[in-house]
């Protein structure tokens, strides 16, 4: 191809339009990452990402919470390295969660009156109440601070005295595992009787009848019926066969 001048000017203008496009581009993905940042994570099982259930949980605690670590400040020991790693994918949710750290060693007697038995400890602070946390990982945490959220809240009573399954017993068909996961979350679970008290307590957040095996005597039926009626939470655990005398209830 014969080169001309007039090639050779729009040789330079094509390479003039190329170095101010290049140079737009450039400057603009410095302005994007300067502005935005964008993180993925692709590890296995997302280990390094909070489950979509701790995060709705921390968007529904309103206000700071403040956790002090109780670890040993030495380079030889990662403990606060992997502290600062777990709280961070907290904080990236919830900024206004704050972490301090305590050396056990620099502070004895303020970990004594903390109780800290472990390396590692965490006191979690929430508007007056505070959770111990060890050892540290999410399940752990989250449950801590959904107890903290829901601390005096709720309470569940099992009704007794009808051979109702036993809430904290130990055989097979008691609800003692259940209700160590209630517990974990922070929901609270005590027992009732007719025969000690002739009226339910006034805060309960639910009712609990588990399969009772003696008919329930009108009397009791009927201030169930009202409980509900007053829209009152009821859990009914149902085995086959009678229903022992709360056939108005479940008529109702």
């Amino acid at each position: 191809m014969e080169v001309t001048q007039k090639s050779r000017k729009q040789l330079r203008f094509d390479n003039v339009i190329f170095i101010m496009l290049f140079l737009a581009v450039i400057g603009l993905l410095g302005w994007l990452t300067h502005h935005y940042s964008l993180e993925a994570d692709w590890t296995v099982g997302r280990r390094n990402s909070l489950s979509e259930a701790t995060v709705t949980l921390l968007q529904r605690i309103d206000g700071p919470i403040e956790i002090t670590a109780f670890a040993r400040d030495s380079e030889l020991l990662p403990v606060r390295k992997q502290i600062k790693e777990i709280i961070g994918r907290y904080q990236k949710a919830k900024p206004d969660i704050h972490l301090s750290f305590i050396d056990p060693d620099a502070e004895p007697d303020k970990t004594r009156a903390m109780n800290i038995r472990s390396d590692g400890e965490l006191v979690v602070d929430y508007k007056g109440r505070s959770e111990h946390v060890q050892p540290l990982n999410e399940e752990n945490l989250s449950n801590s601070l959904q107890r903290l959220l829901r601390s005096g809240e709720r309470r569940i009573v099992f009704l007794t005295g009808h051979g109702e399954r036993s809430f904290n017993g130990q055989a097979n068909h008691d609800l003692k595992q259940f209700i160590s996961q209630l517990r974990d979350k922070g929901i609270r679970a005590d027992s009732f009787s007719f025969g000690d008290n002739p009226e339910l307590p006034k805060d309960i957040s639910m009712l609990v009848i588990a399969s009772p095996q003696v008919d329930l005597l009108p009397g009791e039926v009927k201030l169930l019926r009202d409980y509900v009626k007053k829209g009152g939470n009821l859990l009914w655990l149902h085995d086959p066969g009678s229903l022992h005398g709360l056939q108005p209830l479940a008529d109702d």
